[in-house]
């Protein structure tokens, strides 16, 4: 989000135009291994005469947005310049959250009907027309379909999304591209630059992604492959621990049932009851305290985002449950009062 919806693992390019001369080509400079700048620069194709242009083809798209649909994946793709996100996408993708309306559909994004999904900061300029609403952008009247952003102030608030097909082919032209929400964004990568050189008659060169503050406070940490191994693990040995501690708490009631003649059936039923009851209201508090902090505004996310977040953690949460119900009727039935006791 403090990018504007775009990942950490973003994939920026564009393209290496071989007009546009290397810095330093032509000058008498030798490097340290004995190569001047001429024979460094060589795999640099410099051609001055060269012109970068956007094509329509037969089928009547440009080279922009044949290129930035030609991979199979699913993936989010969009021109990135100043606060204009000028996007396509495949597949089914979690979008750019909305207050209000709804962002384009995958058809829409190549149509050169003009669409757009404007942040908060930009709904004082929105205006009616009929029972549609407008704003002026790039010389045009856009289509306003939906309002972006989240609970809170964001860099949402300041983005203004586009469909690309919208711009004139050398509006397309204007900015870099980013590749973004695929399983593997450089993979997409890869699979887009193979044809620069048939649309365009030069590469594609990758840029840096830009450095957002919350890289700066959180290290670049997010989610890492190891950070969630860690997580994962200290989830399980929290939950094993405190099944443990459950168990120890019940036993010494179970071995006095036991003792006293209860059959087994009747000891599951009473103490299944008891563990079913404990678990759901731990769910139940839980599921609850989450849903009070979403109430008010706590989490700076998306409503829907939270809300199949909490419902995945309570979907986990019964799943251990089931686990530990089982775990401890497997405990009723081989207790042995006897030792328990004698512990005791």
């Amino acid at each position: 989000m403090a990018r504007g919806y775009i990942t950490s693992d973003a994939v920026f390019f564009d393209f290496d135009n071989p007009a546009i001369k290397p810095y330093g080509y032509g000058a008498d400079v030798t490097y340290s291994d004995g190569r001047n700048d001429k024979t460094a620069l060589q795999q640099k194709e410099y051609d001055p005469d060269f012109i970068l242009r956007n094509k329509v083809l037969d089928d009547g798209v440009t080279s922009v947005e044949k290129l930035l649909t030609s991979s199979d994946s699913d993936y989010f793709a969009a021109l990135h310049m100043n606060t204009m996100r000028a996007v396509c996408y495949k597949g089914k993708l979690s979008l750019p959250p909305v207050v209000s309306g709804r962002f384009f559909t995958e058809e829409e994004c190549l149509s050169d009907k003009n669409y757009a999904v404007v942040g908060k900061n930009f709904e004082k300029e929105i205006y009616k027309e009929g029972d549609k609403s407008y704003y002026n952008f790039l010389g045009r009247k856009y289509e306003i379909i939906g309002i972006t952003g989240i609970a809170s102030k964001s860099a949402m608030d300041s983005i203004i999304f586009v469909n690309l097909g919208s711009l004139m082919p050398e509006e397309q032209l204007n900015g870099i591209y980013y590749i973004d929400c695929s399983r593997d964004n450089k993979a997409v990568y890869e699979d887009i630059a193979k044809n620069s050189k048939v649309l365009f008659g030069c590469n594609l060169k990758s840029r840096k992604t830009p450095i957002a503050f919350i890289d700066i406070a959180s290290g670049k940490m997010y989610m890492k492959n190891y950070l969630f191994v860690i997580i994962v693990s200290l989830m399980i040995f929290a939950y094993a621990n405190t099944l443990i501690q459950y168990i120890e708490r019940q036993q010494l009631k179970i071995s006095i049932m036991k003792l006293c003649g209860a059959k087994i059936d009747k000891i599951l039923k009473e103490a299944g009851i008891e563990y079913i009851t404990d678990c759901m209201t731990g769910i139940l508090t839980g599921v609850l305290t989450l849903f009070l902090l979403l109430y008010y505004g706590v989490f700076a996310l998306e409503y829907s985002y939270v809300v199949n977040v909490i419902l995945g953690l309570s979907g986990a949460s019964l799943g251990f449950a089931i686990v530990g119900f089982f775990i401890f009727s497997l405990f009723v039935v081989k207790a042995d009062p006897q030792e328990i006791i004698r512990q005791v």
